[in-house]
């Protein structure tokens, strides 16, 4: 055999090995079922490009702003350092709601990755969501979003940020519908106010 061939050979050889390699790498990150905090803040926190977070607590209330092109505003009440409980809840609401509702939607990175975080969240939280009946439904499943949010005592709303102004609209009635803008200045946005 020649040395070509045998360069060749291994040169292929690699190129499969790594095919699959990626392959599993991608299936495995799927197929992962983190906390929906984690997915989150991995994903909108982390900058990657056009994403942002910002988190803050303001009197007895705590705010969490995911954003994506525009920003979607999460604000509950302000919890003690020994209620996990709710806090597990309160996240796994953002999350599922930025898979079906959010600027997460536009984000196919993010969807795919957390995939099977989203399918455990669907079965634990069968009082409000349920699996869509059609296979090519997107998003597979549908949440009470009125009925969830005001169980947890979550406000769910928009941001838009422009000319140094953020402009809020804050998501009522059993659509969550946004109502009627509110403009103020800002100094900072989520997306020069990270880490």
């Amino acid at each position: 055999m020649s040395p070509v061939i045998r360069i060749v050979e291994a040169v292929a050889g690699f190129a499969a090995a790594t095919m699959v390699f990626m392959a599993s790498s991608v299936f495995s990150a799927s197929t992962q079922v983190h906390s929906p905090e984690r997915w989150i803040r991995e994903f909108f926190e982390t900058r990657r490009p056009g994403t942002a977070m910002r988190e803050v607590t303001i009197g007895n209330q705590h705010e969490v702003e995911i954003c994506f092109d525009q920003c979607d505003i999460f604000r509950w009440r302000k919890l003690s350092q020994n209620d996990n409980s709710f806090k597990e809840k309160a996240w796994e609401f953002v999350f599922l709601f930025e898979h079906a509702k959010g600027v997460g939607v536009d984000y196919a990175g993010f969807r795919e990755a957390s995939r099977a975080t989203f399918a455990e969240l669907i079965r634990r939280n069968n009082s409000y969501c349920k699996k869509q009946t059609s296979d090519d439904s997107d998003p597979p499943y549908s949440c009470n979003w009125h009925q969830w949010s005001a169980a947890l005592q979550i406000q769910v709303g928009e941001a838009t940020y422009d000319e140094g102004l953020r402009c809020i609209a804050w998501k009522t009635g059993r659509t969550l519908k946004a109502q009627r803008q509110r403009c103020l200045k800002v100094l900072d946005n989520p997306w020069n106010s990270q880490k």
